[in-house]
């Protein structure tokens, strides 16, 4: 399955990376090096992802080693990637998106 990043989507791995390079640039590295992985994770097991309860066509993946959550959804044969967004934010609700 191929996956498609939404403009929200490549803004907050954007707005992360230069957030993280603030303090350590091997770390932002890291990070962007650690959502490929996840999406390449998700493309190849997309029905593995936490369901979103407030849309269950949503579905929500953590990156490993970090405290951002990846938010999809499965459209035709593409993995659409919607938001990714810190844990430590408010539960994300594609409703108001």
């Amino acid at each position: 399955m191929r996956a498609r990043l939404t403009p929200l989507a490549i803004r907050d791995i954007d707005e992360a990376v230069r957030y993280l390079l603030q303090d350590n640039m091997q770390v932002a590295r890291s990070f962007r090096y650690a959502v490929l992985q996840t999406i390449a994770f998700v493309c190849e097991y997309p029905y593995t992802g936490i369901i979103n309860a407030r849309d269950q066509r949503f579905r929500s993946r953590i990156i490993p080693g970090f405290r951002y959550r990846i938010h999809y959804t499965v459209m035709n044969d593409a993995l659409v990637i919607v938001h990714i967004r810190h844990t430590s934010r408010d539960s994300w609700d594609p409703k108001h998106e």
